[in-house]
């Protein structure tokens, strides 16, 4: 959810928006490998708020895609650690998962990134007491945006009968996926 950390920090730092969001690629994407390795063992780390849906539909962009089913991730809404854990279970290596999640998540990261500061840097603009009182509202505003955002992904991924791994302790299925 590095997202929502280059969202808010973007707003309070608009001159710094090129450097978090190059941050939370770099961190994003070690995670990713990370990640990725586990699974390639045959490790799977816990997956909070996932389903097996999102599984199968990121395994599935995988197998078909190769690595540039990456490209499904930032528009889907499917977290990106689904992506990771399942690559391996469709023959993807660590060096073409790196170099497209590098791409992928720079990308999402610079869109709001750059949007953001714009926002923050448009705040900074009213007078000082007005400024400080936007401010608090969009942060405000940001914050409940994404926490509603969580609720709407995890309920359109949903399981068939509305089960949400919330603590990912759900088994993941066998079969080719980690």
């Amino acid at each position: 959810m590095p997202d929502l950390a280059v969202a808010v920090f973007a707003l309070l730092a608009p001159g710094r928006w090129q450097a978090l969001a190059a941050s939370a690629t770099a961190g994003s994407v070690a995670g990713g490998l990370i990640s990725h390795r586990l699974a390639a063992y045959g490790f799977a780390p816990r997956a909070p708020m996932t389903t097996n849906r999102m599984r199968a539909q990121a395994s599935a962009w995988l197998r078909d895609e190769g690595a540039a089913g990456l490209r499904h991730q930032p528009l889907s809404a499917l977290p990106f650690k689904v992506f990771a854990a399942e690559a391996p279970g469709a023959g993807i290596d660590a060096l073409p998962f790196v170099a497209t999640a590098t791409v992928v998540r720079g990308a999402r990261h610079t869109v709001v990134g750059s949007a953001f500061a714009a926002l923050g840097a448009g705040v900074r603009r009213l007078p000082p007491r007005a400024g400080r009182q936007a401010l608090s509202v969009v942060v405000g505003a940001t914050l409940a945006g994404f926490a509603a955002g969580l609720v709407l992904v995890a309920r359109r991924w949903a399981d068939a009968h509305g089960d949400v791994d919330a603590w990912g302790d759900t088994p993941r299925p066998s079969g080719g996926s980690a």
